[in-house]
């Protein structure tokens, strides 16, 4: 799926923007960790961020 049409689907679903926004930001920052290093405190503070993004968006759909 692309960024826009995630964005679409979930801003339908009544998702917050910021943080559609947030959640879009996170899946560029995982592909940018994909082709670059990263660091220990970097992955650990994405994965911190993605648990809070999903709970957030877990909350917000219907």
């Amino acid at each position: 799926m692309s960024k826009d049409k995630i964005t679409e689907i979930l801003l339908a679903r009544n998702a917050n923007p910021e943080t559609v926004a947030a959640f879009i930001n996170l899946t560029e920052s995982c592909e940018f960790a994909r082709y670059a290093p990263s660091t220990i405190g970097e992955i650990q503070h994405d994965y911190e961020k993605a648990a809070q993004i999903i709970s957030d968006l877990e909350k917000q759909i219907k």
